[in-house]
């Protein structure tokens, strides 16, 4: 199974970004990777600034062309529970 997901920051990074859209075959990996500073440069900046992050959504059978539709809409804060004020936490193991 391949996932789409929506990563939260707590404040913004580099400046202005609040969210990160990704795509994995093994989503608990990636999210581990992510906040471990090991993942995409964006969560890579916002371990090093210590901010915090929240999975905020997945899609279930993800795929590439899913993922790049979401960003080609770019609008995250339309996605994301959290600044929709309907957040559900999410927790995953690794």
């Amino acid at each position: 199974m391949a996932w789409c997901y929506l990563i939260h920051f707590d404040s913004p990074v580099r400046g202005k970004q609040r969210h990160y859209l990704g795509y994995t075959s093994n989503l608990p990996q990636r999210w581990g990777d992510h906040r471990a500073g090991h993942g995409a440069d964006l969560t890579k900046a916002a371990v090093r600034q210590g901010i915090g992050m929240t999975l905020a959504r997945v899609w279930p059978d993800g795929t590439r062309s899913l993922e790049d539709k979401l960003k080609r809409i770019s609008h995250f804060k339309s996605y994301c529970p959290i600044c929709m004020g309907d957040a559900v936490s999410v927790e995953l193991t690794r």
